[in-house]
């Protein structure tokens, strides 16, 4: 095994969050402390509540780069960061943030 290689994460299954980069133009929608609702595919049916715990005021840039050919510019992102403390939802899930 190399040196630094990740050995084991530890996680607190009761005391989770989810980051989610959310587009410059819906951005404004979210307010820290504001309940927030969220979905899983890897749970269907299920919906679950969250309180937006912090805003990030600088801007990421998207994963997704533009395409000048088409015309396409460069999007800012904002990382909203959900306080989530369910169990159910694990590290790793994909989870879906709903616009309130």
């Amino acid at each position: 095994m190399a040196t630094g290689a990740l050995i084991v994460t530890i996680q607190q299954p009761s005391r989770n969050w989810a980051d989610f980069k959310v587009n410059e133009k819906l951005v404004s929608k979210f307010k820290e402390g504001q309940e927030v609702k969220i979905s899983s595919p890897d749970l269907p049916g299920k919906t679950f509540t969250g309180k937006v715990e912090s805003i990030n005021r600088k801007p990421d840039y998207a994963a997704r780069r533009p395409t000048h050919e088409r015309g396409e510019k460069e999007l800012v992102a904002y990382n909203v960061k959900v306080r989530l403390d369910n169990p159910e939802l694990r590290a790793g899930m994909t989870v879906i943030l709903h616009l309130p």
